[in-house]
C-alpha cells in the first residue's frame, strides 16, 4: 500500500490506534440507559453520552480517548459521583 502523506514525511508505519472508551452501566432496555443519560446531562458533567448496544445489553458511552490516563480520570470522576463507569479498549 502507498504511504499516507504523513508517513512519507515521518517514515512511520501505520498501526491501529486503540481507543480507551469510557462506558457506564449495562441496561436491559434503551429506556433505562436514556434515564441515566438524562441524569448525566442534567449534572452538567461536560459529557455527551450516547447509547450503544453490546451483546443484547445497552451501555452509555461518554468518552473516547487515545490517552488512557485521560479515560481513567473521567472514570474516577464518574465513579466519585456514584456511576458505574469503566474503560473498554477498542
Amino acid at each position: 500500500p502507498r504511504p499516507t502523506s504523513s508517513q512519507q514525511f515521518t517514515g512511520e508505519t501505520s498501526k491501529p490506534i486503540t481507543m480507551a472508551k469510557v462506558v457506564l452501566g449495562s441496561y436491559a432496555t434503551p429506556m433505562q440507559a436514556r434515564l441515566v443519560s438524562d441524569t448525566l446531562i442534567e449534572m452538567d458533567l461536560n459529557v455527551a453520552p450516547f447509547i450503544k448496544e453490546k451483546n443484547g445489553r445497552y451501555v452509555l458511552q461518554v468518552g473516547s480517548f487515545s490517552d488512557p490516563v485521560k479515560a481513567d480520570g473521567l472514570v474516577q470522576e464518574l465513579q466519585g459521583k456514584g456511576f458505574n463507569a469503566r474503560t473498554v479498549n477498542e
